[in-house]
């Protein structure tokens, strides 16, 4: 039977059974099913406040490409408690199951393919649903109107997130601070989703919320080989679904990058590898429309490629809340030998502000360059919503990384991610950090010098592999008593104390081995310190392994409440406090004496007038 014939019989059965009208039968814990001329909508579980509600749909006509909307465009219509309507696309799914096989994973699809539609309700009440169906040269189809309802019983662990104009930090939806406490785990070796199951979890009980994953050919890309120009992977579009939902459940957020350099690059790189133009889709030799790499950000048939696997990405994953943000790239820069810049910064712009226009849920968009590389063009663009930095090989990272930050935050009004994050940009290499100096100097750096959190770690099966998760918990430990990651957060501008100091830094630009390095952030009534010993400034002395005491050390914070100060010192390898102290500042600057140290301290400031 020919597509149309299929959808005018469809429409002549609708119509045989208006005056019947079945639209409605209640099964599944109170919840209706919708039946619509043949069109199935079931309920894949009970509505909860805040997750991720699914429907399968069944009965809907057969097409060449069920990936292409247009040939077939299925859209979920909701009306909310409120009476805000949101159209959400529906998507072509593919159930699995999953198994580890000698140690790999295996997957083993489960029926056929069909309709699926998520959707994601933010407030209790009644809710309405209609399924909408278009097809070329056809009217509109409707299904009859499903309703149900959800209760305030349940708390989500995770919320959608947002910014709050001014502030350093992101907030979930409902107004909570969310500073980001995590690092990359960008994709998956044999074990597949087992790999992030164990690393969840590990993550989640030393208290990081937040991970960045990508899509690339390896692991999660569904339109990244020959064959697959929109007829999108369903196995790896299913393994992401399994990492969202159990990055969900632990709590941790997800930073998803949809492209990487390497499918514009066309000779290899110093790994021998990722130059995969050759292999990408979009290229004309595997039926692609585009000749050249740069012709991806030029051409009009690329840019409609493009947006329908947006359109896909926005169905199946736009409806979970712990999708901290769409990622386009990473390190597009690191091929602009075959890109013109221009043409770069141009697509950026058209397809974020598409993103914005069709994304219902409104998640915030990125992209990401190279470390070192500063592009105004892109970054000054209104529909990128923060600013990312790659920092590798940076000495002295406890002075340099909140300059950098800063600097950026200052050029843009945005905040900053430092999105990744190593002493070495070729390896983990521990011997060069074997007390992991370097790497912790970065962590803290980026966490109390600007950023919106802990710098993002690159080498994420070492941290695995060598436990490194209790310098995260620490970390969680110390800043969690604290109101790290509210919006008023400010970074601490510190007094010159060489004369090749920049006076404007956040930090100190340079160190006798008797001035400690100490960068932080304060707020009214409260301060957030992280002091180096300036003699293990990474990699200063990075194989000593026990550096020289650093004693009679002062920090002069400038603009400090006049009165009395309670001040903690904790061991940030550790997060166990040290010592504490109190202190009377009597005038705009607190000098605070700093406890004898051989490598860091991290100090809390609270203004304790009344005491």
């Amino acid at each position: 039977m020919s597509l149309p014939e299929s959808f005018g019989k469809l429409t002549a059965m609708r119509d045989s059974l208006k005056r019947k009208w079945i639209g409605l039968l209640t099964l599944f814990w109170g919840f209706p099913v919708c039946v619509w001329a043949g069109l199935r909508i079931q309920p894949l579980q009970p509505p909860q406040l805040g997750n991720v509600l699914e429907f399968r749909i069944d009965g809907l006509p057969s097409v060449h490409n069920p990936f292409d909307p247009e040939q077939i465009r299925v859209d979920g219509r909701f009306i909310d408690p409120s009476g805000h309507v949101w159209i959400q696309p529906a998507f072509w799914y593919q159930d699995y199951q999953s198994k580890l096989v000698r140690g790999q994973e295996r997957l083993d699809p489960i029926g056929k393919p069909h309709w699926r539609l998520r959707f994601t309700p933010l407030q209790p009440g009644r809710y309405t649903l209609q399924v909408q169906v278009s097809l070329p040269n056809h009217p509109q189809q409707k299904s009859s109107i499903l309703s149900f309802s959800v209760s305030p019983s349940s708390r989500p662990k995770v919320h959608f997130v947002r910014i709050r104009p001014g502030s350093l930090f992101l907030q979930t939806v409902d107004g909570q601070p969310l500073p980001l406490i995590g690092h990359c785990l960008c994709w998956h070796h044999r074990r597949g989703t087992y790999d992030y199951r164990d690393w969840f979890h590990a993550m989640a009980q030393a208290g990081e919320n937040f991970a960045r994953l990508w899509m690339w050919p390896w692991a999660f890309g569904l339109e990244t080989e020959p064959g697959t120009l929109n007829h999108y992977r369903l196995d790896r579009a299913w393994q992401l679904d399994r990492v969202f939902r159990m990055a969900a459940a632990h709590g941790i957020y997800l930073l998803l990058c949809l492209d990487y350099h390497g499918m514009f690059q066309t000779r290899p790189d110093y790994w021998g590898g990722n130059n995969l133009w050759p292999k990408n889709p979009y290229n004309t030799s595997q039926g692609g429309p585009c000749q050249t790499p740069d012709q991806f950000f030029t051409n009009p048939k690329a840019q409609q490629l493009y947006r329908k696997r947006l359109r896909y990405l926005i169905a199946r994953y736009g409806p979970f809340p712990n999708l901290l943000a769409w990622q386009f790239f990473n390190e597009i820069d690191n091929v602009y030998r075959n890109l013109n810049p221009k043409h770069v910064a141009s697509w950026h712009q058209q397809n974020a502000a598409w993103l914005k226009q069709h994304d219902p849920w409104h998640h915030l968009v990125t992209t990401s360059l190279t470390g070192g590389s500063i592009r105004p063009e892109i970054w000054r663009l209104p529909e990128l919503d923060f600013t990312v930095y790659h920092s590798y090989n940076l000495s002295d990272p406890a002075v340099k990384l909140p300059q950098i930050i800063q600097s950026i935050h200052h050029q843009f009004r945005k905040p900053v991610l430092v999105g990744e994050y190593g002493t070495d940009w070729r390896g983990w290499r521990r011997e060069q950090d074997p007390h992991l100096r370097g790497w912790r100097q970065g962590l803290w750096a980026a966490a109390l010098g600007g950023s919106m959190g802990t710098a993002m770690s690159w080498w994420w099966e070492q941290i695995h592999q060598q436990n490194l998760y209790p310098y995260y918990a620490a970390l969680h430990k110390i800043l969690s008593q604290t109101g790290w990651g509210a919006p008023d957060w400010k970074p601490i501008r510190f007094p010159s104390t060489s004369s090749s100091s920049n006076s404007a830094s956040s930090s100190q630009a340079s160190a006798s081995a008797s001035t400690p390095i100490v960068c932080g952030l304060h707020r009214d009534g409260e301060a957030l310190l992280y002091v180096v010993n300036p003699n293990i400034s990474y990699p200063r002395n990075a194989r000593l392994a026990q550096p020289p005491l650093l004693t009679n050390a002062v920090v002069v914070i400038p603009n400090a409440k006049a009165g009395r100060w309670r001040v903690t010192w904790f061991a940030p390898t550790s997060g166990r406090v040290h010592s504490t102290q109190k202190v009377v500042s009597h005038d705009p600057s607190l000098r605070l004496s700093i406890p004898p140290f051989r490598e860091d301290w991290v100090g809390w400031l609270v203004f304790s007038a009344n005491e």
